[in-house]
C-alpha cells in the first residue's frame, strides 16, 4: 500500500474551523443564559449544548480523514441543531444573542461541505481509501 494522505481542500479546512467555532457557540449558550439571569434554563442548556460542543469538536477532527462517515454525521448534526434552534426560538430560555450567529455559522459549515465540488470530491476519494488515507491496492483482475 502506498500512502496517499492528502491535505483536505481549503473549504473543508474552513468547515473544520467553523465547527470549532460552533463548539464555542454551544459553550457560550449556557454562559449567556447565566449572565441574563435565566437560571431555569441553564441546566437544560448544559445538558444539550455541552454534548453538542463535544460532538462538533470530534467531527471537526474527523473531517480531515475524508471519510463520508465523517461528512454525514457532521451534516446531520448541523441540520438538526439548526432545526432545534428555529423551533425553540420562542422559548423564554433561548439565548437570542448567540443563536442567530450560531445558526449562520452552521449554515456556512453545510455550504462549505456540500456546495463546492472540491469538498465532495475529497470525501468521495476518502470513501475509496483505506484506513488513515492509504490507498487500497488494486483488486487483481
Amino acid at each position: 500500500m502506498t500512502s496517499a494522505r492528502t491535505r483536505p481542500p481549503g473549504r473543508v479546512q474552513w468547515a473544520r474551523g467553523l465547527l470549532v467555532l460552533v463548539a464555542a457557540g454551544h459553550v457560550a449558550v449556557p454562559l449567556v443564559l447565566w449572565s441574563e439571569g435565566a437560571q431555569e434554563g441553564i441546566g437544560g442548556a448544559l445538558a444539550i449544548h455541552v454534548p453538542l460542543a463535544v460532538l462538533s469538536l470530534v467531527l471537526a477532527r474527523a473531517l480531515s480523514s475524508g471519510s463520508p462517515w465523517a461528512l454525514r454525521p457532521a451534516a446531520v448534526s448541523q441540520v438538526l441543531s439548526i432545526l432545534f434552534s428555529v423551533l425553540l426560538w420562542s422559548s423564554p430560555t433561548t439565548a437570542r444573542s448567540v443563536t442567530p450567529i450560531l445558526v449562520a455559522v452552521q449554515l456556512s459549515v453545510l455550504v462549505l461541505l456540500w456546495a463546492p465540488g472540491s469538498a465532495r470530491a475529497f470525501f468521495l476519494r476518502g470513501a475509496r481509501s483505506g484506513p488513515r488515507g492509504t490507498v487500497r491496492a488494486a483488486d487483481p483482475a
